[in-house]
């Protein structure tokens, strides 16, 4: 599946009243959610990746760094009926996976999103001199 093929970005994605705007980029196999300050600012941002059957966010948020979760879809069950979805931490995690994904959109994002998240992924595979 190319992934760049079908990257969109919801045009308007729900807010919260009071906190920072969100913008949302969606396909198939990928989702990036970036939280921006009034100044159009990354302050958090969210890269789902690995869709619909091996899904994993990797996070960062301002405050607080990076965060790595593997998505439980919830139909691994016995009970018949699927579960709610939930995610899982698997530590810091490794970004390959993620930056090979977010490249493969590059043209389908604002230049300035893709850098800054761009960046945050060198940084956390600890290159981020490139």
């Amino acid at each position: 599946m190319n992934v760049a093929a079908r990257l969109t970005e919801i045009p308007a994605p729900p807010q919260v009243p009071g906190a920072l705007v969100r913008r949302w980029f969606t396909s198939e196999s990928l989702d990036l959610i970036v939280w921006l300050d009034e100044g159009a600012t990354v302050q958090a941002f969210q890269l789902c990746y690995g869709k619909p059957l091996r899904e994993h966010a990797l996070e960062w948020r301002q405050d607080s760094g990076y965060c790595h979760l593997k998505v439980d879809d919830g139909s691994s069950t016995d009970l018949g009926h699927k579960r709610t979805p939930v995610m899982h931490s698997m530590g810091i995690g490794n970004a390959a996976a993620p930056l090979q994904q977010l490249e493969s959109v590059r043209s389908h994002l604002p230049e300035a999103i893709f850098s800054f998240v761009r960046e945050r992924l060198l940084e956390l595979r600890g290159d981020a001199d490139e």
